[in-house]
């Protein structure tokens, strides 16, 4: 007979968000989020903003969904707790993007290319891949848990509503114009 896997949940937590189930409307849902680990951060959601990628999601538009989704990957809040080796401090305001964890050892994490990492997890709608098989849920919620890696610094000359769509559609343009030197004078 096959050992169940426990999946890893702080019991002593409870986040509330609006979930898919699939389809329209969003539902309201409560769930337990994965203990905090040692590098990362717990965050008092501010901020969330919408991206076609989301909607695509909760309409399983993209395929069926492993359960309740909460989507929303342009995430802008302040850290409320963070883990003995955390990169962040209680008080950051940060910002959280499409991935909230990889495995930093492959050949993508090291070249700075963690976002092909076969082993990342996805801001929503999908599991960790530490073992705990804990499931990602993403910024249409209070509060949320990631790996501190993951949990941008904002400058404090952005405002949290002018932040959150950098960091999706944001990244998404600026990350090809930097890679290829793009600035004054070229084409």
């Amino acid at each position: 007979m096959p050992a169940t896997k426990v999946i890893a949940e702080d019991t002593t937590a409870t986040f509330n968000g609006w979930a898919s189930t699939g389809a329209l409307p969003l539902k309201k849902f409560s769930y337990h989020p994965r203990p905090l680990g040692p590098q990362d951060v717990e965050v008092e959601i501010t901020h969330c903003g919408i991206c076609g990628s989301d909607v695509h999601t909760m309409t399983s538009g993209w395929g069926e969904l492993s359960g309740p989704c909460i989507t929303g990957h342009e995430i802008v809040g302040t850290v409320v707790a963070a883990g003995p080796e955390s990169l962040r401090q209680l008080g950051d305001v940060v910002g959280i993007g499409a991935i909230v964890d990889a495995c930093g050892e492959c050949k993508d994490c090291k070249a700075g290319f963690d976002q092909l990492c076969k082993k990342s997890t996805f801001t929503y709608n999908s599991t960790y891949n530490d073992g705990s098989d804990a499931k990602a849920y993403g910024g249409y919620a209070d509060r949320v848990r990631v790996n501190s890696l993951y949990a941008h610094k904002i400058p404090s000359e952005i405002s949290a509503a002018e932040a959150a769509p950098l960091l999706c559609a944001g990244v998404t343009t600026y990350t090809p114009l930097k890679h290829y030197g793009a600035g004054p004078g070229k084409r």
